[in-house]
C-alpha cells in the first residue's frame, strides 16, 4: 500500500496548515464537508480572516494528501513528454526493433514534502543516452515541483533497452 503526504494548499511545502482558531465557546471541529463554515449553533470553525486577495491565509485553507501513486503517474507522463524516451520493451535483453508502446516504469517514495523517484525506461537508438536521461531527470523534477510542490531529492534512471527504430517497423519484401 502506498503512503500519502500532506502538502498545504496554496502554501509552501512543510508549512503548517489546516486549522483556524475557534469561536468563543466553539469546539474546534470543522463543519462536515470541510468547508470551514460555522456549524449551526456556533460550534464550528469560523472562516479565517482574508488576506490581500480576499482569500484566507494559505496555511488556513487546508492541506492536500498526495499518494505515492499520484507522484508515479505524474513522473510517467513527464517521461513520455521527452523525445527519444520510451517505455521498456518486453523483449529479451532489452534489444528490440521498435519503440515500446508501454510507458516507463516508475516508482516513487514520498517522505513529508520530499520525493524520490526511480524510473526504468528505454532510449531510442541512436539518441545519446546521457543527454536523453538528463532531459528526463530535469523534466520529471520540474513537473513534480510544478504540479505537487514537492521537493525532488533524487531521480534515478535505469536504461533497460535501446530500441533501434523510432516508428513502426518497415515491411520487407521477400
Amino acid at each position: 500500500m502506498s503512503e500519502a503526504t500532506t502538502v498545504p494548499l496554496g502554501g509552501e511545502p512543510g508549512a503548517p496548515g489546516g486549522t483556524t482558531p475557534t469561536e468563543p465557546g466553539g469546539t474546534g471541529a470543522s463543519a462536515p464537508g470541510g468547508t470551514g463554515a460555522s456549524a449551526p449553533g456556533g460550534g464550528g470553525v469560523p472562516p479565517a480572516l482574508p488576506d490581500g486577495d480576499g482569500l484566507p491565509p494559505a496555511e488556513a485553507r487546508g492541506s492536500l494528501d498526495l499518494a505515492e501513486r499520484v507522484v508515479e503517474k505524474i513522473a510517467t507522463q513527464a517521461v513520455s513528454e521527452i523525445e527519444y524516451a520510451t517505455g521498456v520493451s518486453r523483449q529479451v535483453l532489452g534489444v528490440g526493433r521498435r519503440r515500446s508502446r508501454t510507458s516507463a516504469r516508475v516508482s516513487a517514495m514520498v517522505d513529508g514534502d520530499i520525493a524520490t523517484v526511480r524510473i526504468t525506461m528505454s532510449v531510442v537508438w541512436p539518441a545519446p543516452v546521457p543527454e536523453v536521461t538528463q532531459q528526463v531527470r530535469d523534466h520529471v523534477a520540474a513537473r513534480l515541483v510544478e504540479l505537487t510542490s514537492l521537493r525532488v531529492a533524487e531521480v534515478d534512471i535505469e536504461v533497460a533497452g535501446l530500441p533501434t527504430s523510432y516508428g513502426p517497423r518497415a515491411r520487407r519484401v521477400r
